[in-house]
């Protein structure tokens, strides 16, 4: 008798966002929206059911605005929330890169901050938004306890095995688990709690080789401030003894990103998710994506991927609500 494959969620996630990559006070633009249709249709083509996290500017911009909805109206994706605190209401805080990061602003400013944007995408949509992610990663329990205030039920800002504190002061997810588990806005966003009210679905991150374990605990030590000049990781990655991978298709090449998949579903992780952004869908707008070339490539590489895993494995496209098992 023929062996079934094992049945694994796929989920697509797009950090749907201005045009400018940097963070800046400066009125931003939206160009990059008018090529979502496309990349749309091409992911639900591929049986994609593609999640788009909506920040601010592009949801209070009159046409970019009606492109989310006429994607949302469909139902073959989910919108869900991307906060920049820069460019996201009431900016009441000094702009500096310490404040790109969401978790470093006071609890109430974030609350408000998150609540202007649930208004904006509930009063587009029709239906208040149950999934977010923190722009830059940059969120903390204080941010957890505003959202489940709010009425979301997952989050999806959790990278495992990578530590951003060197980057604005951003959040250390070195130890967080690399499967779905749930979180209360009362312990730190890498402790699970098992009736906590919020989901917390990670990107997928991890190591081309098993054990995450063993791994995990070696790129701390090589990201430690002590070893961190000698470049050890470097050399580790090279030589694929420990080769992080995060999840996108815009950092890491198809052969790693089959690798990562591999090792997470030989780890029983029952779910893959992938994530770009949409400023790297026209070229120049991101670092990933330079030329037209480098786009083609980019979904390219996520077509390949789809791909090759049917090849080994039964996927189940999902949302990133319907990875946590949350319902419309």
């Amino acid at each position: 008798m023929k062996e079934l494959k094992k049945k694994i969620k796929i989920a697509v996630s797009v950090d749907t966002e201005e045009d400018n990559w940097a963070a800046t006070r400066d009125p931003a633009t939206v160009e990059n929206i008018r090529a979502l249709p496309r990349a749309h249709e091409f992911m639900t083509q591929l049986g994609l059911r593609p999640t788009y996290f909506v920040n601010y500017p592009v949801v209070s911009t009159d046409w970019s605005a009606e492109i989310i909805h006429t994607l949302h109206q469909t139902g073959q994706c989910e919108v869900g929330a991307h906060l920049h605190p820069w460019n996201t209401p009431p900016l009441e805080e000094v702009f500096c890169p310490k404040n790109t990061m969401m978790k470093n602003l006071p609890a109430v400013l974030q609350q408000r901050k998150l609540e202007c944007l649930t208004r904006a995408l509930s009063d587009l949509t029709g239906e208040s938004p149950v999934s977010f992610r923190a722009g830059r990663f940059g969120l903390d329990a204080a941010g957890v306890r505003a959202l489940i205030d709010l009425g979301y039920q997952v989050d999806s800002s959790v990278t495992p095995f990578v530590n951003w504190t060197n980057y604005s002061e951003g959040a250390d997810f070195s130890r967080a688990p690399f499967d779905r588990y749930r979180i209360d806005g009362k312990l730190t966003l890498d402790e699970s709690v098992p009736d906590g009210p919020l989901w917390e679905i990670p990107i997928s991150c991890g190591f081309t080789r098993r054990s995450f374990a063993w791994r995990g605990r070696m790129q701390r030590f090589f990201d430690s401030p002590r070893i961190r000049p000698f470049r050890l990781a470097a050399v580790a990655s090279r030589t694929g003894i420990v080769r992080r991978v995060v999840g996108s298709p815009e950092t890491d090449g198809l052969e790693d990103l089959l690798r990562l998949a591999r090792s997470l579903i030989e780890s029983d992780v029952g779910y893959l998710h992938l994530f770009f952004h949409s400023p790297s869908l026209v070229p120049g707008n991101s670092p990933f994506v330079r030329t037209r070339e480098d786009a083609e490539a980019l979904l390219g590489c996520l077509f390949s991927f789809v791909t090759r895993i049917s090849d080994f494995v039964d996927l189940e496209p999902a949302t990133v609500r319907e990875v946590a098992g949350v319902g419309g």
